[in-house]
């Protein structure tokens, strides 16, 4: 029996996707330079030597950010003809109008928002409504979703939008979740795993088991290692292991790589491997390499050798 299904996921809407064997993965962690001396961040904090402290960030009007995803899984066996898809998304937003610590109204231009399937012998892509749209995201008088004439975007248009920011005008989340004192290496920070999950979508996922530790001391920055079990509503159960970096002067998930394993439900339970990654950055793209397999060269383990897809056009996103 065929077994498919799609991850969707908030605020970065992530779909299950096919692909080879995790590929190793470079985080800017991996790039930088431990903190070795204590260093005042305010008057009446200073952080030891080996610590860090995470500062609370006012988001203000103008303040433009980057943010592109991967996400791809595999069945470890095929389903019928379906091996698995994949999901690429790469937008610009801009803060309009914030309350406090809060974003109300966002513009958001996509500049890549799409769904690849890949089967035994075809290989599928699929735009989403989003690509290549700007869109103007608010909260009053109710969340909604604009275009740049300012008249409101079609019904599923403004489902998908609303999906990828639904964390808008509210507080909390990441930031919330990590204490306010200056923290060492193996630090437990347990409330961050279930903020990070939250970012893949509080209404389908409940965490079951989540562990977080501040793993490295980075300048200006932190990475934290992440252990993950989580249910869906349609009795998906996942398992995900992996690391953050988030800023600390923003609290800001800068970096998110996550690689995990899945069973459906009965009666299928068919078993798989996923892979996330995510980066967000301010200005000019760091050279950082997200790891992340292009389906288009994969031939899943079970399936018959599958004749290649064309090369994609010029000048589409590189994976």
């Amino acid at each position: 029996m065929r077994a498919s299904f799609i991850l969707g996921c908030t605020p970065i809407v992530l779909a299950l996707a096919c692909g080879a064997p995790p590929t190793p993965a470079v985080t800017p962690a991996e790039v930088a330079v431990a903190t070795s001396r204590a260093t005042p961040v305010r008057a009446e904090v200073v952080v030891p030597p080996g610590h860090v402290l995470f500062e609370h960030h006012t988001p203000k009007v103008g303040e433009e950010l980057h943010a592109e995803t991967f996400a791809e899984s595999r069945f470890d066996e095929m389903q019928g003809e379906h091996a698995g898809s994949s999901y690429h998304s790469l937008y610009t937003a801009t803060i309009l109008e914030a309350s406090r610590d809060a974003v109300t109204r966002v513009r958001v231009t996509f500049g890549e928002n799409t769904r690849r399937v890949l089967g035994a012998a075809e290989f599928n892509e699929n735009a989403t409504p989003l690509r290549g749209r700007t869109l103007i995201l608010e909260t009053a008088p109710e969340p909604r979703v604009l275009d740049e004439a300012g008249a409101r975007v079609p019904r599923d248009v403004e489902t998908l939008a609303l999906d990828i920011f639904s964390d808008l005008g509210m507080r909390g989340g990441v930031s919330a979740s990590l204490p306010d004192a200056p923290l060492g290496v193996g630090a437990r920070v347990d409330p961050f795993a279930q903020a990070v999950v939250r970012t893949l979508n509080a209404k389908t996922w409940t965490v079951t088991r989540g562990e977080a530790r501040i793993e490295r001391v980075l300048p200006e920055a932190a990475e934290i290692s992440l252990a993950i079990a989580a249910t869906s509503e349609s009795g998906l159960a996942m398992t995900w292991t992996g690391k953050a970096v988030v800023g600390t002067r923003t609290r800001r998930l800068d970096a998110l790589m996550l690689d995990g394993a899945f069973t459906t439900p009965p009666p299928d339970r068919a078993r798989g491997r996923v892979r996330v990654a995510r980066l967000v950055w301010v200005g000019a793209r760091p050279d950082v390499n997200l790891g992340v397999t292009d389906p288009r060269h994969v031939e899943p383990r079970g399936s018959p050798s599958a004749p290649s897809p064309p090369p994609p056009a010029p000048g589409s996103p590189r994976p």
